[in-house]
Order: structure tokens, then sequence, then C-alpha cells
């Protein structure tokens, strides 16, 4: 077999070897943004077998090895459009992002724990304050998500998206509040700091990823899986969409006199104040 160029005799493997060897030609795209402790535990080998795996295919090691494939294979916003510009035509595209919408929502349901949407739900309404992190297209689901849940009578806040502005944020939360993170493809470092001080302060994580194997996810409290594509690709913000609707919904289930009578509290206010902004 070859693995990027590299003729690898597979009778030669071990079955530690064989597994990685399967796993390296299956995932090219993916290696380049997982660590060795996460590969280690998706692949179920040690991290030693991996870097000797490495070291016989032509490098110093792992770390080399994912930086040959981040040259080989970079990923950006211009070549994970290219991907599902060369597969469809303006014809197709309606049927086919929908059919794709589809499978990620079919994919979400199959894969999200009910446990854990559970906990989710208990851990925002017990919480004092509920405060959200969502960088970059994450941040319109947010705004929906706190629109929603204001209109039950919910405090919730924003953590700036980036810099030093987040910790204007982390000085007000305490252990009685609940943060809901918004997490794909990659940690950033302002989440690793709202991780850190979660741990320090002790107030409840609930991370929103469509990342398996991750830090983020064994650092997290709760853990809400939503599929949204391979990494490579052109990805879609239905099925995170879909689950923050869900949660909406469920919470108004759990508390539904306090939901219903906030919104018909408002209906009452628009009735009686509507004539002043028509002027």
């Amino acid at each position: 077999m070859k693995i990027y160029g590299i003729d690898i005799n597979i009778e030669d493997l071990s079955k530690s070897e064989k597994k990685i060897a399967d796993f390296f030609c299956k995932n090219v795209k993916v290696i380049p943004y997982m660590t060795l402790h996460e590969l280690s535990k998706e692949i179920k080998v040690s991290i030693a077998t991996i870097s000797r795996f490495c070291k016989s295919i032509g490098f110093s090691g792992f770390k080399e090895f994912k930086d040959h494939l981040k040259n080989t294979f970079e990923i950006t916003p211009a070549n994970k459009m290219e991907s599902i510009l060369d597969e469809i035509t303006d014809k197709e595209a309606p049927s086919t992002i929908i059919n794709r919408s589809i499978n990620y929502l079919n994919n979400t349901s199959r894969n999200l724990s009910k446990e854990e949407f559970n906990k989710a739900i208990n851990a925002i309404l017990r919480a004092k304050n509920i405060y959200t992190f969502s960088p970059g297209p994450t941040e319109s689901i947010a705004d929906l998500f706190s629109f929603r849940l204001n209109r039950f009578g919910l405090n919730i806040r924003k953590i700036a998206k980036s810099g030093k502005e987040i910790f204007e944020s982390l000085i007000n939360i305490t252990q009685e509040d609940t943060v809901i993170i918004f997490a794909f493809f990659k940690v950033l470092a302002e989440t690793k700091v709202i991780l850190d001080y979660a741990e320090k302060i002790g107030f409840k994580i609930i991370l929103i990823t469509d990342l398996i194997v991750s830090e983020m996810v064994d650092r997290s409290d709760i853990v809400l899986y939503v599929d949204r594509g391979e990494v490579w690709e052109f990805h879609s913000m239905v099925a995170p969409i879909a689950l923050v609707e869900s949660i909406i919904v469920a919470i108004a289930i759990k508390d539904e006199k306090k939901s219903l009578d906030k919104l018909n509290y408002l209906h009452e206010l628009r009735k009686e104040y509507s004539s002043y902004l028509a002027k």
C-alpha cells in the first residue's frame, strides 16, 4: 500500500501499525488538526507506537509528519468551497445541499446523547446566569438562542468573541452559572482560557461541537454533538441551528407555565404600547 507516495509493505506491519496505516490513509485531511494524544485515543494504540510508525515511513516523528500533511493538504475557506463547487452545478445545488443537510440532521439525531441533552436542559434551567461563547459563524446561532431564552425570562449573556475582552465577562461568572461554548473544527486560545477558568471556579460547561475527539470534549461537563460534514468540506450550520431550537423547545416544555406566562406578557405589552411605536 502507499501512504502519501511512500510504499509500505503491509505484511511487515504489526497489528497496531496496520491500524495506524489504515487510519492515516482514510483521514489525511483530519490528521493535521489532531494532537498525538487525540490520535492515540482515536486509533486506540499507544503514542509511542504512532511515533515509531511515523519514523518508519521516513519522518523524524509525528510532528514532522503532521507538518508535511498541512503543507500538502492545506484546508482553507477557498478550497472548502471548491470541494463542493467541483461536485455540483447550479441546477443541482438546491437538491444537493438540501439532501446533504438532511443527512447531517440524521447523523446528529443518531449520535446526540439523550442523557447529555437532558443534562444540558437541567444545567441551563438551574443556572443563575447563562453565558454563550460563539466565535465566527456561530455568533448568529447564539443570537437566536439568546433571543428565544430572553423571552422565557432567563438571564443570558454573551462572552466577547476574542482577545482580552473575554476577561470582562469571566470576572462576573460564578459557580452558579452555566457557559455554553460553540466550538467547531479546532480549539481556540479563548476556548482554552474559558475551560481553564471553569476548572478553577467550578461553573458548568456545555460544549456544542462537531468534534468527537478533542481536549474540549474531555474537559467539558456536557457535550452535544452536531454533524456539519467532513473537516475539508463546506460546512453546514443546519444541524447546530436544529439543536439550538430543540433546546429552546425542551426548556419551554420543562418550565411550561413560566415560559407561556412570559410570552403572554410580551403579547400584552405589544398591545398596550404598539400605538406609541407606530407614530
